[in-house]
């Protein structure tokens, strides 16, 4: 062979071996950092190409299809806090397109499970003494695996009771100052491809995610968090017992709970005798409540976070007795009789399950079919139960915000200002916070189309079709594309702690979504924001709200003593009324629903 070509095959041989050492190096050692780096450039590269290159508005479907599945296989691959950005992501339906939700829906399930002598070995170290002198006994099949940690079952000696043990997965620590680095680098290059700001809120979404990997800072939330609710709400909200001598920055042990349901299991809820409607409200108000009033903010109430049991107080249910009410229902073909079901001689009724994601969540769910794999079949009705005797259970205290006072009331103001349409004091805010559009940061905050006109009538009635059209969504994505650019003309003067309240918020209103939309959640929302005012502005809240809704009655259904108000009321009073989108001059309108 000619001394150039064994030149070649040389540097060839060295080139390989370098790569195969930086291989074995980054997997063996680094967690696999640099492999999980390349494959975010290379999903940004393919973003760059399809949305600068291909897309075009006939093959925007398509386009968005395609970059969807690669950014969540790129996550799913990546797993740590990229499955948190993915599922920060998927909390945002009224952002993106309805292909980025279907796609990113499944990263709630299916995280890796570490080996449990690995495990067992991160807790040894970190409470530095051996398992056999804490726990009687120690599960080493995990319960469940989430981005950042993953829990055991175990229980304590001396009668100490069932814990759950949480603890940091062992690539985390090192991972994370990587994986930031990275996502600091897509969100500059689609800020400058795009001309959409997305930087404006990183070091402040960074700074929470961190916090939310010190197990420490966990504990001090569930304790404070504990006794918050407790004073507020009693024995209808419970945080589960933490045992503070067990906790370090990467392990947590806490009380472990019984015989207890996600919030989103319809059967679990069906056994319990749930009575959904006062459950969804009484979880709303939960939020709602921290939002506008303790200003503690649980920010990551997914259904595995809200739990629902039978108050421990409560007396034990009773058999279903016979000859109880049928109801018909659809559950998986593959158990046609779970939960006493058996199989239906009726027409389809609506109700194929719940989805973990948000991706239907704007569906309209009263008329959806079943599932193709479902069945309708009918199930004994039990008796109805009492709300009393049902507990929410709030778990994974990680990530929580603080909301400063000036924010929180500023926010309550906001909703408030929201249901009376009073555009006054909403373009007010909006403006403190640096937004150039009230009707586009209000439609964004409801989830719903916003129009200052529709005033009082959002809230009147209480669960006549309460989810969003196709249309509602045209015009929500519509807005967003025009205006995302424009909206935010001063990032620094906006709260970004209501980022993270946003995505609670998404969060409760996609469980009530799951049950039917039970549960009028904008007048929820915003009765509870009235609470969080001072007395006068209280007081005052209340008197125009009911103010209004008298007038709003008279307008719709009295349309002749709404014409002789045209001629008795002053001009100032008109105007007063033209300012909460009730103009006396305009012919009554039918009543817009939530």
């Amino acid at each position: 062979m000619p001394a150039v070509g064994q030149k070649w095959l040389r540097r060839l041989g060295y080139v390989g071996a370098a790569g195969a050492g930086a291989f074995v190096v980054d997997n063996q050692l680094c967690y696999s950092s640099g492999l999980r780096s390349l494959r975010v450039v290379k999903t940004g590269l393919y973003l760059l190409y399809q949305y600068k290159v291909v897309w075009t508005p006939e093959n925007s479907s398509e386009v968005n299809r395609n970059v969807a599945r690669a950014i969540t296989e790129t996550l799913r691959a990546n797993e740590g806090m990229y499955v948190k950005f993915g599922q920060q992501l998927s909390t945002m339906g009224h952002v993106l397109p309805q292909e980025y939700q279907e796609e990113l829906r499944d990263l709630f399930d299916n995280a890796s499970m570490y080996d449990s002598q690995l495990i067992k070995d991160t807790i040894v170290r970190e409470i530095g003494v051996p398992l056999d002198q804490v726990f009687e006994w120690f599960e080493d099949e995990p319960i469940a695996s989430a981005s950042v940690a993953q829990v055991h079952r175990a229980r304590l000696k001396d009668g100490g009771g069932d814990v759950a043990v949480k603890i940091q997965k062992p690539n985390v620590s090192f991972q994370i100052t990587i994986d930031f680095a990275m996502a600091f680098l897509v969100l500059l290059v689609v800020e400058k491809a795009f001309s959409i700001p997305m930087l404006w809120s990183y070091s402040f979404t960074v700074e929470r995610f961190k916090s939310e990997c010190d197990f420490t800072v966990e504990a001090e939330n569930a304790l404070r968090a504990k006794k918050l609710l407790h004073d507020a709400y009693g024995d209808a909200i419970y945080v589960p017992e933490v045992h503070t001598d067990l906790c370090t920055k990467k392990v947590i042990v806490t009380e472990w709970i019984h015989d207890a349901v996600k919030i989103d299991d319809k059967d679990g809820l069906h056994g319990l005798r749930a009575p959904l409607d006062k459950v969804l409200h009484l979880a709303v108000g939960v939020w709602a409540h921290q939002i506008f009033s303790s200003g503690f903010v649980h920010c990551d109430p997914h259904p595995g976070n809200l739990l629902v049991r039978r108050n421990p107080k409560a007396k034990p249910l009773k058999p279903i007795p016979e000859g109880a009410t049928m109801e018909t229902v659809s559950v998986p073909a593959s158990e046609p009789a779970r939960a006493g079901a058996v199989p239906a001689d009726t027409g389809d009724l609506g109700g194929g399950g719940c989805p973990l994601g948000f991706d239907k969540m704007f569906a309209e769910a009263k008329t959806a079919k079943p599932a193709e794999k479902d069945v309708v079949v009918r199930r004994a009705q039990p008796p109805p139960g009492k709300v009393e005797d049902i507990q929410l259970v709030l778990i994974d205290h990680g990530l929580y915000i603080d909301l400063p006072d000036v924010v929180r009331e500023d926010y309550a103001k906001f909703w408030c200002s929201m249901i009376l349409a009073d555009r006054h004091e909403l373009e007010a805010m909006t403006k403190k916070w640096g937004m150039s559009d009230a009707d586009f940061f209000a439609s964004m905050t409801q989830m719903k189309p916003y129009q200052a006109k529709q005033g009082i009538s959002q809230i009147l009635d209480t669960h006549k079709n309460l989810h969003l059209t196709k249309e509602d969504m045209a015009k929500i994505h519509m807005k967003i594309k025009e205006k995302l650019v424009t909206v935010l003309q001063d990032t620094e003067s906006f709260p970004k702690e209501l980022l993270f309240v946003g995505r609670a918020l998404n969060y409760i209103r996609a469980h009530n979504w799951c049950h039917g939309s039970l549960v009028n959640r904008v007048r929820v929302l915003g009765i509870e924001a009235s609470k969080g005012l001072r007395d006068r502005e209280y007081y005052r809240f209340h008197f125009t709200l009911r103010v209004l809704q008298v007038l709003e009655f008279v307008k719709q259904r009295a349309s002749p003593l709404w014409s002789l108000l045209l001629y008795v009321l002053p001009q100032t009073a008109a105007s007063h009324l033209a300012r909460f989108g009730m103009a006396l001059d305009a012919a009554p309108e039918v009543m817009a629903d939530v």
